[in-house]
């Protein structure tokens, strides 16, 4: 359905020229999904499909149904049964749902709250008669049937109804639980209207910083410095930043992956050691950029260290002391330390110079939660004088996240945003009918790319098999996830740094903080949950500034395993009730609570840390505490991010499916609005992605995956 998939999509692309329209308002991607999944070939059968009113169909109908038909004959396709809708809104055009009744579609849900999903409410309000065709249903509806709400809005179509429910989904005024049966709530909090929060400490720490006073803010003078880090001068940007930091003010940074953000911290963290010997304290979760910039700075001379948990604690315990003995200029820290009672105390002792929060966007409730304990951060930042420098610095912020990261950070938090476009990467997005298509790419991209480069998979287990298909077709090939050993994982990374492997198949812990600047091609095998999370992995690619393939493989179903994810990054919500319980009964540390709730550490991590937002509950040496006259658990609050998660999905998919210029619209997507095309990607040249001698690589597939089954059996086998 590859060819079908880029002729209707191209279709769409020179109606939506001809019409000066949106593509969208032609026909938007779930109509495209079931136009390929229908195969309709007349005019009765296309208003069947969603989106396709009567005056679409008279409009744009014949050439869709010739594009389809013409497909359907070339490829010899037997035609799925389309289900034909009884009940069109075609027929009731005029009908539109107003404020009274969707009013009545709120009242109708608060009144079953949680019991019904979509579906469910939409027979209620219709009143429909398929409610009394079974026993099972009617015990079932037996509430409703009796209720006032039983065919309040029998008039109207069924889909009109569905229409409308999903609207004021969308618009955050009900609430849809996820799962494998999700049900429709009312929350006692309007989330359509949220206010961003400041999070305040929960503590102020008693900080010894140091106060600076640089006079000379001469750009050339700072530029002759520069060169004792090997840099000739600064970038417009990276010069704004320095000199703003060197008045001792705080700011955000918003730049691309390769600009040089580390750049303008190390510049000033070496500045004030000099002048000082104050300590310049780099939080950041990516552990790979850490032992990078460290081992660099070293080589130049610049007093750098870093504390994380891959070293044994006799290491971190000895870099604490130096520090305290200000014999280091920059320390970067896991932001998870700040739980640990040492590194607090160490806080207490040292000359703090300057703070830098790197991948800043994790600090934000709109931005990433992969590290909750940023919000910990906060506790340092609110026990510092305003007049502090301090520096935030991240690649992706929309303005929701910059608005957050201006409440967490302070109002005087002056913003730096250069152009997001990078000029060397091939965007490229290509459908795939199954997982065998995606094989099929995967290997005729990477034999058609020169270089090395990463392979993101969703699952750990699909690393080993996509190194294994690699390696059986004669292409050096490794796997990498969280789950193998420290060794294993540094040996790994040594050797992709000395091109040793084509290509590493890797879930998301690679390639965050790589600095390896030659990577010539990223490929996706799945969906990401969000645009943010892409736009972070593919910057991996071509730091160099020379040309670098980006080609995000996907299919339909992709969408259920970004689902599963999302709706799976917390615990069960019993979780949370049953953790209340037993800490209103006494104190538990982490590990004791892990232990308690039958939950992984970095489950229980999440879920402490929502208390602890929540205001919940408060942390004491190593030990949590519920909090006396607590507030009452937000559980919707949960939903309604959950919500916000799922959106961010359905955009994700609209990338894979756009016919626009992609870098546009991943700049569009973050408010840059500069740029007009790229002239490189799939949409920009018009390529279109043409599948070639399959039925020889489906051999190969169809064998390896023999051998693969064959090698599993033997292994069960022997257990």
């Amino acid at each position: 359905m590859n060819s079908l998939f880029e002729e209707l999509r191209e279709l769409r692309f020179d109606l939506s020229r001809e019409e000066n329209l949106p593509s969208y308002c032609i026909f938007n991607n779930k109509s495209l999904d079931e136009l390929i999944q229908y195969l309709p070939t007349s005019e009765k059968e296309l208003e069947a499909i969603n989106g396709f009113g009567k005056a679409k169909v008279e409009k744009y109908g014949k050439k869709i149904i010739d594009v389809i038909s013409n497909y359907i004959k070339e490829h010899n396709i037997e035609k799925p049964e389309i289900p034909i809708k009884t009940n069109t809104i075609n027929k009731k055009s005029d009908i539109n749902l107003k404020g009274e009744e969707e009013d009545l579609i709120i009242k109708c849900i608060e009144k079953f709250n949680g019991e019904f999903g979509v579906s469910g409410i939409v027979k209620i309000l219709k009143g429909s008669e398929s409610v009394h065709k079974s026993y099972f249903v009617e015990e079932y509806y037996k509430g409703p049937i009796n209720s006032k709400f039983f065919g309040i809005l029998k008039k109207y179509p069924s889909n009109l109804i569905k229409s409308a429910i999903e609207k004021l989904i969308d618009e955050n005024k009900i609430l849809q639980t996820g799962g494998s049966r999700p049900a429709l709530r009312i929350s006692n909090v309007d989330y359509s209207k949220i206010k961003i929060r400041k999070i305040e400490a929960s503590e102020k720490l008693d900080i010894n910083f140091v106060q600076h006073n640089i006079k000379n803010l001469n750009r050339n003078y700072h530029e002759k410095r520069l060169k004792e880090l090997g840099y000739e001068k600064f970038f417009d940007n990276q010069w704004s930043v320095v000199s703003k930091i060197l008045e001792n003010k705080r700011v955000l940074i918003i730049e691309k992956t390769g600009f040089g953000k580390s750049l303008c911290y190390q510049y000033a963290a070496n500045l004030f050691y000099k002048n000082s010997k104050g300590l310049t304290i780099v939080f950041s979760p990516l552990l790979s950029l850490m032992r990078d910039q460290v081992l660099s700075l070293k080589q130049k001379g610049i007093k750098a260290e870093c504390i994380n948990a891959e070293q044994d604690e006799e290491t971190n315990l000895e870099i604490f002391k130096k520090a305290e003995r200000n014999e280091v200029s920059i320390l970067y820290i896991a932001p998870e330390r700040l739980e640990n009672d040492i590194c607090i105390k160490f806080l207490t002792k040292i000359k703090l110079a300057m703070v830098v929060v790197d991948e800043a966007h994790c600090i934000s409730q709109w931005g990433h939660d992969f590290r909750p304990s940023y919000r910990r951060i906060l506790n340092l930042v609110n026990s510092l004088p305003e007049r502090f420098p301090i520096l935030a610095v991240t690649a992706t912020a929309t303005s929701k996240v910059v608005d957050d990261i201006k409440m967490q950070l302070g109002e005087g938090l002056e913003i730096i945003k250069g152009s997001l476009k990078r000029d060397n990467l091939q965007l490229h997005s290509i459908f795939c009918n199954d997982n065998d298509q995606k094989l099929y790419w995967l290997l005729r991209i990477i034999k058609n790319t020169k270089g090395n480069g990463l392979i993101y998979c969703p699952k750990r287990a699909d690393t080993q098999f996509i190194a294994e298909w690699l390696n059986f077709n004669g292409i050096k090939a490794c796997y990498y996830h969280a789950g193998l050993d420290k060794k294993k994982r540094l040996a790994i990374e040594k050797d992709f740094f000395e091109n040793k492997y084509k290509a590493i198949a890797s879930t998301n812990a690679l390639g965050m903080g790589v600095d390896k600047k030659d990577i010539r091609f990223i490929i996706h095998l799945q969906i990401p949950e969000n645009l943010m999370s892409y736009y972070q992995e593919i910057g991996r690619a071509g730091r160099d500034g020379k040309l670098s393939q980006v080609v995000l493989l996907f299919n339909q179903k992709d969408r259920e395993l970004a689902e599963f994810f999302i709706e799976n990054s917390r615990p069960h919500i019993k979780k949370y009730r049953y953790a209340i319980n037993k800490l209103k009964s006494k104190p538990y540390t982490k590990a004791a609570l892990a232990e308690e709730l039958y939950l992984s550490e970095s489950d229980t991590d999440t879920l402490l840390n929502d208390l602890y937002d929540q205001n919940i509950v408060f942390a004491k040496e190593k030990y949590y505490y519920y909090r006396p006259n607590a507030p009452k658990l937000d559980e919707d609050y949960f939903v309604w991010q959950m919500q916000q998660k799922l959106k961010e999905l359905d955009k994700m998919l609209d990338y894979a499916n756009t016919d626009i210029c992609r870098m546009k619209y991943l700049c569009n997507y973050f408010e840059d609005f500069s740029i007009e095309g790229c002239n490189m990607c799939d949409n920009c040249k018009k390529y279109k992605f043409n599948i070639n001698n399959f039925e020889t690589a489906k051999k190969q597939i169809d064998e390896f995956n023999k051998k693969i089954q064959k090698e599993e059996t033997a292994v069960q086998q022997v257990f």
